[in-house]
Order: structure tokens, then sequence, then C-alpha cells
């Protein structure tokens, strides 16, 4: 996946889980990044997901940083 935020900053990630679709929990790997995000390079960060419709759902990770 790739992140562009309001101020070009980049962040590059994969995401990975082994639950059901609808809902789950998993690890996002920061593989790469550009500007404030660079700190976040090399952490694995727990998450949850829910997914409601095609339009609205809940994400949400927490990462210790180093």
């Amino acid at each position: 996946c790739e992140l562009e935020d309001s101020e070009g900053d980049k962040a590059w990630f994969s995401i990975t889980r082994n639950t059901e679709m609808d809902a789950g929990v998993g690890v996002t790997s920061y593989l790469a990044a550009t500007g404030k995000y660079k700190k976040m390079i090399g952490l694995n960060c727990p998450y949850a997901v829910k997914y409601f419709d095609k339009e609205f759902n809940f994400y949400k990770h927490k990462c210790k940083m180093k």
C-alpha cells in the first residue's frame, strides 16, 4: 500500500492478516517512507479492521516507536 498525506510525505507498507474478511486483526509493516514517516521504516504495527459496507470501515493501528 501507499499513503500520501496533504503535505506530500509518503509511506509504503504491507498489510497482512489471517482472519475473516469482514473484520480482523493483523500487522502493518512499514517498508519505505519520506519526510516525517521515515522514522517508521522497519516498524511492525498491530492493527484491527472492520468493514461495514463499501463506503464505511474502521481501521486502527498502533506503533511502538523505537
